[in-house]
């Protein structure tokens, strides 16, 4: 019967392997270990945990702790009173400065360890003895030091960068924003914004800044729009957001990572250097005193008109007007109102004219043109008198009755196709011509109109 009553039970010899085993496993762990009993007296201890402190293993066994390590004495117990009091698993985290000197290999200074005490109990819960465990956790903390102190960077980085960064899963919903959101919003209420970014944005901005995003949505190309956001002051600001995809290993897109960059500034600077460069190019182009188109405008005109005369042989021609006699007019009058003889008169001469490819320019001094494009000869001999008689209408209130009727003179010069549109004829020509027409006209005792041919054969005065 007894031996029917042991069958199936492990031998002594078998125990004893298993218990080698065990003892082997425990030794040979990679983190400190130990067990104490209620008089917090070293009952067995591992490789790890005597190397840790510096000691050989007998330096523990049947050892309290005030005799085996007396200045962790105190902290030790106290932490073994705390798991008994507590019936369970006590952890806490202790910083050595330097503490185990003879520790193999040496410790250095900082090291932090991770020790966790819970109670020992028998098969019928009794507890007799507890267990320690030593970790070292020093790297670790390091790692995790170094990790806050970058995220911190990040943070700071991020938060003092003229940018506000943003990130959208794979559909395009925005995931974040950073808070400075409200700032360039210009304080808004907490909304979902996320849902209801395109809320935001200028109605004519919507549908282009959409179409954007859908198509780098869809085909993963960059993204990089400019639109307008509402304020809450109720304007509009310019903004600049750009993302890049972050793609998995098999390549789908799995989020979006962009900025929003506030251009509000920017843009309103290029928008008024653009109306500088504007109005630069065009006071450039125009006479300061009569507003009329100055020489330099006049000779771009010109050569456009002859270089499109070529192509197409359409008539051109060339009016320059002279007022007669003024330089006798600023020598009495002063030169105050002669500037606004010059003013009056280059408004009348601009007022004759009707199309608008027509220009009328002052050519210098008391010199006005008129570049007539499609216009033949007659049809500028014309325009010509038509200018002639609104100066006549003109009148100026002075004691000197030599002041108060203006003229002037007129020479025509035309180009009217024919072999002229295949020769190196050029503007020079045409002015040539009608400076030799006005010449012959203030000759012919001025207040009239010549018109010259370009081999400078004079027509009869026109008046």
């Amino acid at each position: 019967m007894a031996k029917n009553a042991n069958k199936g039970l492990p031998t002594v010899a078998t125990l004893r392997q298993r218990l080698c085993g065990l003892e082997s496993v425990f030794d040979a762990a990679p983190i400190g270990l130990c067990v104490l009993d209620l008089n917090f007296r070293y009952m067995t201890v591992n490789t790890c945990f005597a190397r840790m402190h510096g000691l050989a293993k007998q330096a523990f066994i049947d050892r309290t702790v005030e005799e085996a390590v007396p200045g962790l004495a105190s902290q030790i117990t106290a932490h073994l009173n705390h798991a008994l009091e507590a019936g369970g698993i006590v952890e806490q985290e202790i910083n050595f400065d330097n503490f185990f000197p003879h520790a193999d290999p040496p410790t250095s200074k900082d090291l932090i360890y991770l020790r966790t005490a819970q109670p020992v109990r028998d098969e019928n819960g009794t507890v007799y003895g507890i267990s320690v465990a030593l970790l070292d956790i020093t790297q670790r903390k390091r790692t995790e030091a170094a990790l806050r102190e970058s995220a911190e960077n990040l943070r700071f980085a991020v938060e003092l960068t003229p940018h506000i960064p943003w990130t959208a899963d794979a559909s395009g919903e925005w995931t974040f924003i950073s808070p400075r959101w409200n700032i360039l919003t210009g304080g808004q209420e907490e909304v979902n914004h996320l849902k209801r970014w395109a809320e935001y944005l200028h109605p004519d901005d919507q549908v282009p800044t959409a179409a954007i995003w859908r198509h780098s949505l869809a085909t993963g190309e960059p993204y990089d729009s400019e639109y307008r956001i509402a304020h809450r002051d109720g304007e509009w600001h310019w903004v600049r957001a750009r993302a890049y995809p972050r793609r998995s290993e098999s390549g789908q897109i799995i989020r979006w990572y962009g900025t929003l960059e506030d251009i509000h500034e920017r843009n309103v600077i290029a928008l008024q250097l653009a109306v500088a460069i504007e109005e630069l190019a065009r006071t450039a182009q125009e006479d300061y005193l009569t507003g009329l188109p100055n020489r330099r405008r006049f000779d771009e005109v010109l050569k456009h008109e002859i270089d499109r005369f070529r192509r197409s042989q359409m008539p051109i021609a060339l009016v320059l007007l002279d007022i007669d006699h003024f330089k006798r007019f600023n020598d009495i009058a002063g030169h105050l109102i002669g500037d606004q003889c010059l003013r009056l008169i280059a408004q009348t001469i601009d007022g004759v004219i009707r199309r608008p490819a027509d220009l009328a320019a002052r050519f210098g001094g008391e010199e006005f043109a008129l570049i007539l494009p499609d216009t033949d000869r007659d049809g500028a001999l014309e325009i010509a008198q038509r200018t002639l008689a609104a100066i006549r209408l003109l009148s100026f209130p002075h004691s000197d009755v030599r002041l108060q009727k203006i003229t002037i003179s007129a020479g025509v010069a035309a180009f009217s196709g024919g072999d002229y549109a295949h020769t190196s004829s050029c503007s020079a020509d045409l002015v040539h011509s009608a400076d030799v027409a006005l010449y012959q006209a203030k000759a012919n005792g001025r207040d009239c109109v010549v018109s010259n041919h370009l081999d400078s054969q004079l027509f009869p005065c026109v008046r």
